[in-house]
């Protein structure tokens, strides 16, 4: 790229003041479809060719002739500058000389009429949005037409939503390439953003896309926040698939899933002989996610004293098998993730403050559904897509009355509610447009005084009523250990952590 003209074209620009959105394109289940598969197709797109052969195949399904440009450079460096489109590439880099700071700033796109240099192309009409300093990248992403009066709000709308979508993952094969190149050469590590997993377009994701795109290709562990149900799984997924580590499995760990007794041989392994039932040698987590990532789910229902054995291995980066005679380095990531709130969990001491701290090196927290409405539509056209073939039904999409419903509902269960949700709401479909979804449920008691309590009093409560229901029983088919679905000793380990002993539900005559 070189300087801007001193004399640039002139042209008439109409500027749309309305701010943009998805919800303003009415929801046309085509053009949602369309939108979905852009996504699908944009995020397997392994290559700049490849991914400007999806974009040309969508601009001709949406836009029919239209010509489109996306073109800009990075870092400010004009050696550094990138175009994709179907126009001839020297007439659109003059093209871009006249571009002033005022309409490559500009949030919302603006058509541009009567330019003399596109005139020479026969382009009549185009219309044209900034990516100022979107995503470290400045330029702009446009259409053009040979024809007059042909754009209309719909355009305006649909290349501003096109725009979310494509800027981060081009700006993601670029850099990916350009580091794979200089990795060559230097150690020098460039960001890059990862989408390959993950669906929408709402600020408040993009944020998220933004610290991963920070933190992928770096070794620093990640704490993962936010409500159940939220997607913290798919973004340790996308920072491990973007990271220097992607050639080796992702390890998971579910920590509230597997009985305290066992999580220690779940994570660090055991030798054959070491415990009773221990017939053969186990190779535990830790060592199977060696120069790999470790996703620990849940690691805020981890037993205090695992949690003093895991910041041995995260200051160390050697663990010991149970009943080892030996240690054994490892080189691991660790991306951790919970919904508690870990510094309430560090006053009430069930949380330790080191480990904590040794695990709050890079926090990202996830948005509730509630907080990201706008990417409602996306995501049930992907569940769409998903269950559907499923029960060999085809769904074209929901109603507008369905739509509104989903918009105006809360969402504690976030992503999973409303992925359970469409897949039950599909199979009640008869038809092929989802006309009616029922919510679960949450009964409400009227003028009943609510009485605020800690989780660890309404879970003593709660085991307390369920212990004298069985007469005191905690082992056996009609023990409280089965009722509860917990292992018999991880029942006795939560009554003595809550303080509940044998007098309190066993009445001595």
């Amino acid at each position: 790229m070189g300087k801007q003209h001193s004399s640039s074209p002139k042209v008439n620009i109409e500027n749309n003041k309305n701010k943009l959105s998805l919800g303003e394109l009415g929801y046309e289940t085509s053009t949602l479809s369309s939108l979905h598969h852009l996504c699908n197709n944009i995020n397997n797109a392994k290559s700049i060719s490849e991914f400007e052969g999806v974009i040309e195949a969508f601009v001709h399904q949406k836009f029919g002739d239209f010509f489109y440009v996306l073109s800009f450079f990075q870092d400010t460096q004009e050696n550094d500058f990138v175009f994709l489109g179907n126009l001839q590439e020297s007439l659109t880099n003059e093209y871009l000389l006249f571009l002033d700071d005022k309409i490559l700033s500009s949030e919302n796109p603006i058509l541009l009429k009567d330019n003399e240099l596109m005139k020479e192309a026969g382009i009549v009409e185009s219309m044209i949005l900034g990516l100022q300093q979107e995503f470290g990248m400045k330029g702009y992403l446009s259409l053009h037409s040979k024809k007059q009066a042909v754009f209309s709000e719909y355009h305006r709308q649909l290349l501003s939503i096109i725009s979310h979508i494509i800027i981060p993952r081009v700006y993601f094969i670029i850099n990916k390439e350009h580091h794979l190149t200089q990795i060559q050469s230097s150690n020098k590590i460039n960001q890059v953003s990862p989408f390959s997993n993950l669906i929408g377009v709402s600020p408040t994701i993009k944020e998220v896309y933004k610290l991963i795109n920070l933190v992928a290709l770096s070794d620093a562990t990640v704490l993962l926040l936010g409500e159940s149900g939220t997607g913290k799984e798919l973004v340790a997924k996308a920072i491990h698939d973007t990271s220097l580590r992607t050639n080796r499995e992702l390890i998971k760990v579910n920590c509230a899933a597997i009985p305290a007794s066992l999580l220690e041989s779940e994570l660090f392994g055991h030798e054959k002989g070491a415990f009773t039932g221990a017939n053969q040698k186990r190779i535990g987590k830790f060592e199977l996610a060696h120069e790999s990532t470790l996703f620990l789910d849940e690691i805020g229902e981890l037993p205090i004293e695992l949690q003093v054995k895991l910041l041995r291995v995260l200051q160390e980066k050697e663990i010991e098998r149970i009943g080892g005679q030996r240690t054994i380095k490892v080189d691991v990531r660790i991306i951790a993730a919970t919904n508690r709130n870990l510094e309430e969990e560090v006053s009430e001491g069930r949380f330790r403050l080191d480990l904590y701290y040794r695990l709050n090196v890079f926090p990202i927290t996830l948005p509730p559904l509630r907080e990201r409405k706008e990417d409602i539509p996306l995501l049930v056209a992907h569940f769409i897509e998903k269950y559907a073939p499923k029960v060999g039904k085809k769904i074209k999409g929901i109603s507008n009355k369905v739509l509104e419903k989903l918009l105006l509902h809360p969402w504690i269960g976030n992503i999973r509610e409303l992925e359970h949700l469409i897949e039950r709401s599909i199979l009640l479909t008869t038809g092929d447009i989802i006309k009616q979804i029922n919510f679960a449920e949450i009964p409400l008691q009227n003028n009943v005084e609510f009485e605020i309590k800690t989780l660890a009093t309404v879970e003593h409560d709660y085991i307390l009523k369920v212990l004298k229901l069985c007469n005191g029983r905690i082992f056996g088919q009609n023990g409280a250990a089965v009722r509860l679905n917990l292992p018999p000793t991880t029942l006795i380990s939560k009554m003595k952590k809550l303080g509940i002993k044998k007098e309190h539900f066993v009445t001595i005559n």
